[in-house]
């Protein structure tokens, strides 16, 4: 389940995301869709259906039955998803490729987006 695609850096002005391909090597600009739309409301419908078949269920269910059936639920859903994202990321073609001077611009800018990442993540993680 190994991507090819790694985001390079995501420009806030443009609004875009660059990914770089590990298989064909080469970077292109990202497209996207109103898919976010769909797996809002996909997701919406899933928890209402799930509510309406398991409600009686889970109601009488002991609570630390319920947390585990909760973590074993969220783990199966998780990475179903993964998969089905995995499997039409391979199908799918990113975007158009971009020129070799803006390459060098998105590792820079990539690179200090990712530091920026890591010490906010290193700053929660030392305060916890």
């Amino acid at each position: 389940m190994k991507s090819p695609w790694i985001q390079v850096f995501y420009d806030k002005k443009e609004n875009k995301n660059y990914f770089y391909n590990v298989n064909e090597k080469k970077i292109v600009e990202g497209k996207y869709s109103a898919q976010n739309t769909i797996v809002t409301l996909l997701s919406g419908t899933v928890g209402v259906v799930l509510y309406a078949l398991l409600g009686s269920f889970v109601i009488k269910m002991p609570t630390n039955y319920l947390t585990g059936f909760s973590i074993l639920l969220g783990i199966i859903i998780s990475v179903l998803l993964i998969i089905v994202i995995d499997h039409s990321s391979k199908k799918s073609v990113f975007g158009t490729p971009i020129s070799i001077e803006k390459v060098s611009f998105c590792f820079q800018e990539g690179e200090k987006q990712l530091k920026k990442n890591l010490r906010i993540g290193y700053w929660t993680l030392y305060w916890l």
